[in-house]
């Protein structure tokens, strides 16, 4: 039923996350560039520093990210069973 996406969010940027009201759109413009370039895409607080957006994937596949360095990376994706 429907995509995921997998977000890395740096928590060093909370008080700025919870204090910016354009958060919600900045987001949404993340999610929305990395679905066409297909590579993570920072999602701004001001300098790139709120997190990035690591992939989207159907939720019929189980995706394996790993993260660290504050970033993410795609280890393995598999087409969940249905048994």
């Amino acid at each position: 039923m429907g995509f995921n996406t997998t977000v890395v969010i740096y928590n060093d940027s909370l008080n700025e996350i919870r204090d910016d009201k354009e958060f919600g759109k900045k987001l949404y413009d993340a999610i929305m560039r990395n679905w066409s370039s297909r590579k993570p895409e920072c999602i701004d607080a001001g300098n790139c520093d709120a997190g990035y957006v690591i992939e989207q994937h159907h939720s019929s596949i189980d995706v394996f990210v790993k993260v660290g360095g504050n970033i993410g990376e795609i280890v393995d994706r598999k087409q969940v069973s249905n048994e």
